[in-house]
């Protein structure tokens, strides 16, 4: 080091933090023992001890705000007293240190140059944009093309636009920056909703969140090649942005960017991108198509209601397709799903009403809640063997679903809606895969003919086959012991079933189902509760079980068929309006015991001539 000239180590000294540097070097050797002479300005911050070092002193540079000024006004208010006798007199003052603008132009400052200017949402205080005058000096601040300057000059060089700084401001379409700005703080110009072009300055190396949200006129923009963020929600609802350049720079897209700017059509996503933010392109209803040529993580709702998108060639790499990617792209008609993915998130393709036809890879181990939901094109699904589970609603409503292939899976469970409303579905064989269905899994299911049901199921839950007007053959396992309140209420073509080892039937199980006239029970229920074959107007026998003690409420009510009834012995309770509206029972027969019968048990039954009945009745 000792063999620096002088001149070399004053260069190298420019470095240095604090005086005890200078002190250290002045020891290495004694050509720099007096190097602070050759400085005209001060390196580093300064004191009334520190200042003795730098004889030759001419520009005093001011670092930070608790820097000595020796006297000297620097930003001080009008009122703040100054020692004017320890004042001490420089050719130039500089100030380093973020100061506003609107200080800058105190008239005690008017000496003194200022390089780190910060146009703050006070300062936008002195140029009333709405009347177009600088409050200052009574100046236009927008000229006859509605173009805002930002002012800066050399000796105060704005450098920074401040939070909020013009938020909701009106009246300017466009912004001239001067090229020394390097930072645009958060939401500056957010609600500027007159703003349509901006060119942003060189050396701006980020873009913090919300920077132009909400901005509805902005058409184009220009972004500086050297630009590394672009931050959350930056361009959300610019409503009239066609076409953006992401830079090459930037590394991942974050969350809201995009979302609802309705008239992006196009978007190239550059090889650096890693990963798209939730809901990054949210709500772009223009975009037509999407290409990704390399490895993205891709988050929540990124492409969620782009209504006219038709394309997308995902990663080839992609893992996991997140939750409602692509809800209510209506205009998807078909997408290859990469072969590595192994998982389907909730809502994933909910209402993509165009969809007729997608591949799920053969890794598939998980498919969401509702993800498939209304897709109304969709004819046929094969589910892969590694998924467990149909979750909640996931085919609900796909009204043009023929066609189910399992491919093999054991152990799968169909959760609540899964199925329901599919009306086009003719048929369900589970291969014994489906070990348990949930609620309405299958309501609704207007065209479905038949179903066969493996030994693992021992549950038909609440509203499985309601009104699944078509069905007419259901094949039970022998393992079944409960069936729901309103399972195969309204199957109007279910001709028969075998109950065999069902101990419990709910409420309103087979109600309204016209064409049921065959009904094997259990040898073993005890109970037939509130409406259970009510309105089975073709159902003209039944042999009630030994087991039985109650039959419930309307029970058989409206059984248009019913001819003749065995009251089994150990029956004790039959609820009012059990047998109301039974036209062609003609013969009851009741136990040898005491039984209660409650109001109205056989209103209406017209054709009634015979009842065996006990004297403990």
């Amino acid at each position: 080091m000792s063999q620096l000239s002088s001149y070399h180590m004053m260069v190298v000294s420019c470095y240095f933090q604090t005086i005890n540097d200078f002190i250290t070097i002045s020891f290495v050797s004694k050509k720099y023992r007096n190097i602070t002479n050759y400085f005209h300005y001060n390196p580093i911050p300064l004191n009334h001890a520190i200042i003795k070092y730098f004889d030759h002193l001419e520009t005093l540079h001011l670092y930070n705000k608790t820097d000595e000024t020796f006297g000297n006004t620097v930003c001080k208010n009008e009122n703040q007293k100054v020692d004017l006798i320890l004042k001490r007199s420089f050719y130039q003052v500089i100030v380093h240190y973020a100061i506003s603008y609107q200080k800058t132009t105190l008239p005690q400052n008017s000496e003194y140059t200022f390089d780190n200017v910060v146009f703050d949402i006070d300062d936008t205080k002195l140029f009333d944009i709405l009347n177009d005058q600088n409050l200052q000096n009574n100046q236009r601040v927008v000229d006859h093309n509605k173009i805002i300057t930002i002012p800066s000059n050399p000796n105060h060089v704005t450098k920074t636009i401040g939070k909020n700084c013009f938020r909701h401001c009106v009246g300017f379409s466009e912004i001239a920056f001067p090229c020394t700005l390097i930072k645009l703080d958060k939401a500056c110009f957010s609600s500027c909703t007159d703003l349509k072009r901006v060119i942003l300055p060189p050396y701006l190396k980020s873009l913090p969140k919300n920077t132009f949200n909400m901005c509805y006129s902005l058409s184009f923009i220009k972004v500086p090649n050297g630009l590394t963020y672009i931050g959350k929600s930056c361009f959300g609802w610019c409503l009239s942005l066609c076409e953006f350049d992401i830079p090459k720079n930037i590394d991942k897209l974050e969350p809201f960017m995009f979302h609802v700017c309705t008239k992006l059509l196009k978007i190239e996503i550059p090889t650096t991108i890693t990963s798209l933010g939730l809901c990054c392109f949210l709500k772009c209803s223009s975009i037509e198509s999407i290409v990704f040529t390399n490895s993205v993580d891709i988050g929540c709702n990124v492409f969620k209601e782009c209504e006219r998108l038709t394309y997308v060639k995902l990663p080839f790499d992609l893992k996991v397709l997140n939750n409602s990617l692509f809800e209510k792209c209506f205009s998807l008609s078909t997408i290859k799903i990469p072969k590595y993915v192994t998982s389907i998130g909730n809502y994933c393709f909910k209402d993509c009403t165009s969809l007729s036809s997608i591949n799920i890879p053969i890794d598939v181990e998980q498919i969401g809640e509702e993800c498939f939901n209304n897709c109304v094109s969709l004819s046929s699904i094969i589910i892969p063997i590694k998924v467990t589970e149909i979750n909640s609603s996931c085919f609900k409503d796909c009204v043009n679903l023929v066609n189910i292939q399992f491919l093999g899976g054991k152990f799968i469970s169909i959760k609540n809606n899964a199925f329901e409303d599919c009306e086009s579905l003719t048929s369900f064989n589970s291969n014994e895969s489906i070990v348990s269905m949930a609620d309405s899994c299958f309501a609704y299911c207007y065209s479905l003919e038949q179903i066969k049901l493996d030994d693992y199921i021992t549950e038909i839950p609440l509203f499985c086959f309601k009104d699944c007007s078509n069905l007419s053959s259901v094949m039970l396992s022998s393992n079944i012991l409960q069936i729901g309140n309103f399972a195969f209420n309204g199957c109007i073509s279910l001709k028969q079933i075998e109950l065999q080892s069902v101990v419990e039937i709910g409420n309103s199980a087979f109600t309204n189902c016209l064409c049921l006239s065959k009904v094997i029970l259990s040898s073993n229920i005890c109970d037939l509760d509130i409406f259970t074959f009510s309105g089975c107007a073709s159902l003209s026998s039944i042999q009630l079980p030994l087991s039985l003690n109650r039959i419930g409420f309307k029970c058989f009510n409206e059984c248009l068929s019913l001819k003749s009834v065995v009251i089994p012995k150990n029956v004790t309770l039959i609820e009012s309006k059990c047998f109301t509206k039974c036209t062609s029972l003609n013969e009851v027969i009741f136990p040898e015991h005491a039984i209660k019968l409650q109001d109205r048990c056989f209103e209406d039954c017209s054709s009634l001539e015979y009842i065996k009945i006990s004297r403990t009745v």
